[in-house]
């Protein structure tokens, strides 16, 4: 029979293990119990996202296309993507479910390619990229990284992998890690969004057409969070106030009183505008001949913006960090020979600063830029920086003669200055243009109060208006929209539709969801060049450690137990 100590002994060593391990099971079992320990806190989810997630009002489906044989880095992006889904998932309590798919599993030819076309079509942008296969040998596989989510009719595309030139493909990679969050409640957003916003394009001074602003009203619409309208303003005070932004794109005539009148007081009332203005009167397609003559354009706005804290001032960008051109170098008379060589009036405009708008962008790419100076300082106007020159870039006044010759130039260190501001973010309370002014004259109805200072509201001016321009090709069967940013010289996309849309939800609102850009992964690269030269002798500590370590403590416990169980002398 057993005494009390030796039951106490056994409790002790048999009983309370088992409550323990009974109690940890029950800890882990519980729905969306972790503990994240990563410095970053990358398995965290924003408050914003938490809110959203638990507010879900009906099942959501979100099918990945990241699924097959695929390079190291695009597993790592899936990973990482499941992991976001499986947060995701437990929060919401199951209304949210995922599923991976290979895209191109069919092996058909023909099934595979309408696939693509049709995952293009809602929105995704197919990649190439080229891994090694199971002979060493270099092949090209065509990816989709991207997503859809349904809920209820409607579908929305999540593209997810970040492509910006310049950074490396572990640091693109990267970035896209730390836009996953943001991109699923971005897409989100416009899924569970009730009513749409209204946005604006202001007509009848020679802006941009449907047709040149075709890809950006496009992302705009199958977000599923904006109506996209064209219009001229009449004379109703009242004309704009439907409309949450209205965008001003590159207006080549002037803007009556009574026009500026309106936007300023639909200003004061609260809404928001997008100004892309262009000072000089010059564009790409004018340089066919090799020379076009930049003109001074006047849209009688000059005012209205130096009231508001922003001049535009009237010269041309040239920067180093630039866009090719096609040039021939062929001597008169040869066979043309082109060779692609910068041209300094074609800016790659990094984002500046860390505001949500701008971060992880690719450059953007801009045309016969102007600089901007903010003026009237008041401290009740916030202004922050959007766009910057490079430090590798100066100012040329116009009228000015521009030519391709220019671009075989080199741009001389003297001639350059520091960083130019290119693009700026206004808000807070604004003056009003027409304050102390006699308006009964303007051609308005509506007039008989007039609002001197704003609400709180915001505002952005750009000095270029051609960067929300995308090419059109015309053919035979139409008209053919190309991507916005695209360069059709080097084919490369730049970030402008990217940087717009990130622009236009800030300025419709959505700054907390913006918030979420602001996420950061640490990049824990291994040092290649170490790797490669000490390749052996890690693979020898890898493997023989582990067995030394086994065999030295199995030593270790085979001498202890021959010392406690060996004989007692005789």
């Amino acid at each position: 029979m057993k005494t009390v100590p030796e039951k106490i002994k056994m409790i002790k060593h048999t009983l309370i293990p088992a409550v323990g391990i009974v109690f940890m099971a029950w800890l882990l079992s519980l729905p969306g119990w972790r503990v994240d320990l990563t410095q970053e806190k990358r398995y965290t989810l924003h408050p914003v996202t938490r809110e959203m997630l638990k507010k879900l009002p009906g099942d959501v489906q979100v099918t990945v296309y990241l699924e097959g044989n695929m390079p190291a880095g695009f597993k790592r992006l899936a990973t990482a993507t499941g992991q976001m889904l499986e947060l995701f998932e437990r929060l919401s309590r199951h209304r949210l479910t995922y599923r991976f798919v290979d895209p191109l599993e069919n092996a058909d030819p023909k099934a595979r390619r309408q696939m693509v076309e049709s995952l293009y079509e809602k929105g995704l942008q197919p990649t190439n990229v080229k891994m090694k296969d199971e002979t060493e040998n270099l092949s090209e596989k065509l990816l989709i990284p991207g997503a859809i989510l349904s809920y209820k009719n409607k579908e929305v595309a999540v593209n997810l992998l970040q492509k910006n030139i310049g950074a490396t493909a572990e640091e693109n990679l990267n970035h896209s890690i730390e836009m996953i969050e943001y991109a699923f409640v971005n897409a989100l957003q416009g899924l569970m969004q009730d009513t749409v916003i209204q946005v604006a394009f202001i007509e009848g001074h020679g802006e941009l057409d449907d047709y040149q602003t075709a890809d950006i009203s496009r992302e705009m619409e199958m977000s599923l969070r904006y109506k996209v309208f064209r219009g001229r303003i009449n004379r109703r005070v009242s004309c704009l106030d439907p409309y949450k932004v209205v965008i001003v794109a590159k207006p080549q005539m002037p803007f009556t009183e009574s026009e500026k009148f309106v936007l300023d007081q639909y200003l004061m009332k609260g809404g928001r505008i997008l100004w892309l203005l262009d000072k000089g009167q010059v564009n790409l397609d004018s340089l066919v001949g090799g020379m076009a003559f930049a003109f001074v354009r006047d849209c009688n706005l000059d005012d209205q913006l130096f009231r508001y804290g922003v001049r535009i001032n009237q010269n041309l960008l040239q920067d180093v960090q630039c866009a090719l051109v096609p040039v021939n170098i062929a001597l008169q008379g040869e066979t043309p020979r082109f060779v692609p060589v910068p041209f300094y009036y074609l800016p790659l405009i990094a984002p500046a600063g860390t505001h949500p708008v701008c971060r992880n962008l690719n450059l953007i790419r801009g045309e016969f830029v102007n600089t901007l100076d903010t003026v009237n300082p008041s401290a009740s106007v916030k202004k922050i920086p959007l766009m910057m020159s490079s430090a590798m870039a100066k100012t040329t006044g116009i009228p000015a003669m521009i030519s391709l010759r220019e671009a075989k130039r080199n741009l001389a260190v003297r001639e350059r200055k520091n960083p130019c501001l290119l693009g700026v973010l206004l808000e807070g309370v604004f003056t009003s243009n027409f304050k102390n002014r006699m308006i009964s004259q303007l051609d308005v109805e509506e007039k008989n109060t007039i609002i001197t200072e704003s609400k709180p509201t915001r505002m952005a001016v750009i000095a270029d208006g051609d960067i929300i321009k995308n090419s059109v090709r015309y053919t035979e069967a139409g008209a053919q929209i190309l991507p916005l940013g695209f360069d059709r010289y080097s084919h490369q996309t730049y970030g402008n539709r990217e940087f717009l849309m990130n622009l236009i939800n800030y300025l419709a609102g959505d700054e907390r969801i913006l918030e979420l850009r602001n996420r950061q992964v640490m990049l824990r690269l291994l040092d290649k060049a170490r790797i490669k030269r000490e390749k052996i002798k890690w693979k020898i500590i890898n493997v023989m450690l582990p067995l030394a370590v086994i065999l030295g403590a199995a030593i270790l416990v085979q001498g202890l137990r021959r010392r406690k169980y060996r004989p007692l002398p005789e």
